[in-house]
């Protein structure tokens, strides 16, 4: 006899019940949590630099750092876009999301190690 299939049920982090199919949702695009919308408001927040809907905890945990290919990112399907131009600007906005921050201290460092390994 064939077994059905093991249905996974996520539970909601705003107020731990399930999340049924005919709820509204959101998602965090960072760390991918599921929360009703109801309980959205109070656990989201959309971050205009990124141009997603993150949950607080991502948002805290992340630098704010402008990105100014995102926009140009969020895909319409009813507006034609030549592939390889998206392509090239998601890799380009996927570099500058990589790209490591200093504060002023450890980029006066990285500056004087630079600036002696030329002079050697």
């Amino acid at each position: 006899m064939i077994e059905p299939p093991t249905v996974i049920k996520n539970k909601c982090k705003g107020c731990n019940k399930f999340i049924l199919t005919h709820n509204k949702i959101l998602a965090c695009k960072s760390c991918e949590t599921i929360v009703h919308s109801q309980c959205a408001k109070n656990l989201f927040q959309y971050s205009h630099t990124k141009d997603i809907w993150e949950c607080n905890s991502c948002i805290d945990k992340s630098p704010t750092r402008y990105n100014p290919f995102a926009p140009v990112l969020v895909h319409d399907k009813y507006d034609p876009v030549h592939l390889d131009e998206y392509e090239d600007v998601s890799e380009i906005s996927k570099i500058h999301e990589s790209c490591k921050s200093y504060n002023y201290t450890n980029f006066r460092n990285l500056v004087k190690l630079h600036s002696k390994e030329e002079h050697c």
